[in-house]
């Protein structure tokens, strides 16, 4: 499988222990085109048919972000490369967090990948408890800067975003996912999640809700659900 599909089962099946539906984990499945992306089983309902999307600004971090999922393999690197002592110290203050790192777009790649074993090190100095925005040392406040997460996860994880400014919730990739037509014998529900992105307040939740609502109709799918993967939280769920 892909990275993206790799990230997508992992994804669903989080869902599928918050959601509250039951779903039977040994009937997960990853599906190909022109199925949805997972088949399962519900208690009680039968096969179920599930598409996923992710919630995130196209032009304003999605992209961007493709520059930089070689930084995030990066991270990923140098924390399996780092001592053994440093690396259990890391997993006690930042085993339920993910580190969200904003790097400025303006320095050069060599730049954020030489940041990367710097922000690191600062992090062994984390208190556990510690959420919110990370204060790096003073040399480093110019390329990068840190937000701290805590959530059912198991951390570190590290994602990155790219500019500064995006829409909190997008919905051009649900109106697209509502154009297409799947080939399936089970009924269907989208599964729409944060995760690169930050999930968004409840009022700008609430206007992503009215939104999908008003087109839901004439889509294919029986359900929409909203999901925080950082926070393994069902933020709304939008009936057909």
């Amino acid at each position: 499988m892909s990275e993206k599909e790799v990230k997508e089962l992992r994804v669903f099946r989080e869902f599928a222990e918050a959601c509250g539906l039951q779903i039977k984990p040994d009937s997960i499945e990853r599906r190909d085109p022109p199925e949805p992306d997972v088949r399962c089983q519900i208690e009680g309902e039968g096969p179920a048919a599930f598409e996923l999307v992710e919630l995130v600004d196209q032009n304003r971090v999605a992209r961007p972000l493709n520059i930089q999922w070689e930084i995030m393999s990066g991270f990923r690197n140098q924390f399996s490369e780092m001592p053994e002592t440093e690396q259990i110290r890391m997993k006690e203050v930042l085993g339920n967090a993910t580190v969200r790192v904003r790097i400025n777009p303006n320095v050069s790649t060599h730049q954020r990948r030489a940041v990367i074993p710097k922000i690191l090190r600062s992090l062994l100095s984390v208190q556990a408890t510690f959420q919110g925005d990370y204060r790096l040392p003073n040399e480093l406040t110019d390329i990068a800067c840190v937000e701290i997460v805590r959530g059912q996860v198991k951390g570190p994880r590290f994602t990155a975003i790219a500019g500064s400014h995006y829409n909190p919730a997008p919905t051009d990739k649900v109106l697209d996912k509502f154009q297409k037509r799947y080939k399936t014998d089970a009924p269907t529900d989208l599964l729409a999640y944060f995760d690169t992105q930050h999930s968004p307040p409840r009022d700008e939740i609430s206007r992503l809700v009215q939104r999908i609502s008003k087109s839901v109709g004439v889509s294919g799918f029986r359900r929409v659900w909203i999901y925080d993967v950082t926070k393994e939280a069902i933020l709304a769920m939008i009936s057909c």
